[in-house]
């Protein structure tokens, strides 16, 4: 089979997904090759150019030839790369859910697809498209963006991976300017302080942005999740050996190498704990807030033990 016959029986593929880092490249003649998380899993994507505009956590629709490495797996030769449709859920939740008035799901929708991924900005920029695009709405949706921009920026990433307003609120209470800075490089903190922000959720930002699967905040971060879990279950600490089965379940880490990190750190939010004596005793770790309200609670009962005994005649 002649070599213009092979290319032509290759298969094209098309597929979306998020650039998790680039393993080499963009360089000055715009090679890259990009690794890309996906619904399914992930895979490399090879380009001369497509990706030039691209960055660390775009969601992006690549096209090419797929073909099948011996070392690197599954690989597509992009000929053409867009932002994807994902890249537009952030924004189109965010202006779905921040009680402008007209303006719904389905209204949001066509704004966003109108105005595209930087919607928010081009309302807070007086771009004359928002105004055509947003009628009666546009006042409003601008001063309520220009008052907020920081929240409704970080608010838009947040809101692409499904994260709920009253979470969103939440978090930016707790980080706030700094909010999309803790999204981009260090977005476990989103599980070590902040209830109702699932691992799975975190994960996913952080592999967005970068941060090694094996990170020690990564690891750090599933231990508290462990803890949270077993708290919802009416246990207040966990013995050691449990925290670290539960955090290598979560992060498909090697039962070690999560003993190790976890062996040598303490998080603030955590407390070190001894239960039982001699023989039976056990290390373990209890959440800081919990192991307060038990002492507050201990000390309250002993006050009370400790008062003189009133008897009724």
């Amino acid at each position: 089979m002649s070599a213009a016959a092979k290319q032509n029986s290759a298969k094209i593929t098309t597929v979306e997904g998020r650039i998790e880092r680039f393993l080499a490249g963009p360089k000055s003649d715009g090679f890259a090759i990009a690794k890309l998380t996906t619904r399914n899993g992930s895979l490399t994507i090879r380009a001369r150019s497509a990706l030039a505009e691209f960055s660390i956590g775009d969601a992006i629709k690549v096209s090419g030839q797929e073909s099948a490495h011996p070392r690197f797996g599954r690989q597509i030769e992009a000929t053409a790369a867009s932002a994807s449709d994902q890249t537009l859920d952030g924004p189109i939740r965010w202006l779905e859910q921040a009680g402008i008035t007209g303006i719904g799901e389905k209204r949001a929708e066509a704004i966003v697809r109108t105005l595209g991924a930087n919607a928010i900005e081009r309302i807070r920029n007086g771009d004359p498209a928002a105004q055509k695009a947003l009628g009666k709405s546009y006042a409003e949706a601008r001063k309520l963006i220009t008052d907020n921009f920081e929240a409704a920026s970080a608010g838009v990433i947040l809101a692409g991976y499904d994260i709920g307003k009253e979470t969103r609120k939440k978090i930016f209470e707790i980080f706030g300017d700094q909010t999309a800075d803790v999204i981009n490089s260090d977005p476990y903190r989103l599980i070590t302080s902040v209830e109702g922000i699932a691992f799975a959720t975190a994960d996913k930002i952080a592999r967005a942005a970068g941060v090694s699967h094996e990170s020690e905040a990564r690891i750090l971060a599933a231990a508290i999740d462990t803890l949270r879990f077993a708290a919802n279950d009416g246990s207040t600490w966990l013995p050691l050996s449990e925290i670290i089965s539960g955090a290598a379940s979560r992060t498909t880490l090697p039962v070690r190498a999560v003993a190790r990190c976890i062996d040598g750190h303490i998080p603030t939010e955590v407390r070190s704990v001894i239960v039982g004596k001699g023989e039976d005793q056990r290390r373990g770790w209890a959440l800081e807030k919990i192991a307060s309200r038990e002492e507050a609670i201990a000390r309250m009962v002993a006050s009370k033990l400790r008062q003189p005994k009133r008897y009724n005649r």
